[in-house]
């Protein structure tokens, strides 16, 4: 369950310094903060973006997947503006890497759990399960990176600027959808 963020618009004392800039947050300064069950108050300046989903996660094999779904929301808004298809494509990769690493921890505590009783229990069948199923995730990432298309520029002879921006504008659109694909692996 994610961490709920409160906003306070002007502090009577100052909480500190913000998590993310570390400016020094002063008395009748705006913030916002969030807090896990446990562990201590997190505290972020107005002038900083509000925290992501994966901020708010206390898990953090969790929040790790959160992330590399954000980190691929932000390659395609990056690549709906640049048409960059290698910064796409990479950030797929990466992306499938950092959940593939996702999946080593489950097998871990899984083997540790494994190594502690001397047998597998239901605990560690169930994370050998969710690693699997994290790595499947991981897979269908890098699939939808190896199902990119580079742009043709050369086109057909003949071929009009507006029929090319066309053409790219539906590239752009395919590619997009491919990317989207990938954003929605399942983990569960």
């Amino acid at each position: 369950m994610a961490a709920r963020v409160h906003t306070v618009k002007k502090c009577r004392k100052s909480p500190g310094k913000c998590g993310r800039c570390s400016k020094e947050i002063k008395k009748g300064d705006g913030y916002q903060w969030w807090k896990f069950r446990y562990g201590g108050k997190r505290v972020r300046c107005l002038e900083c973006p509000r925290p992501r989903y994966s901020e708010l996660i206390s898990s953090g094999k969790l929040s790790a997947i959160e992330a590399a779904r954000e980190s691929i929301q932000d390659a395609i808004e990056a690549f709906r503006g640049d048409h960059d298809i290698e910064s796409l494509r990479s950030a797929l990769e990466t992306a499938a890497e950092d959940v593939r690493q996702v999946a080593e921890e489950y097998r871990e505590s899984a083997q540790n759990i494994e190594d502690g009783f001397g047998h597998s229990t239901q605990q560690s069948d169930e994370l050998n399960e969710r690693g699997d199923a994290v790595e499947a995730g991981a897979d269908q990432i890098e699939s939808a990176a190896g199902e990119l298309e580079d742009f043709d520029e050369e086109g057909e002879e003949g071929e009009t600027e507006e029929a090319k921006e066309e053409r790219k504008e539906a590239w752009v659109e395919e590619q997009t959808n491919k990317a989207e694909e990938a954003e929605q692996f399942e983990t569960d």
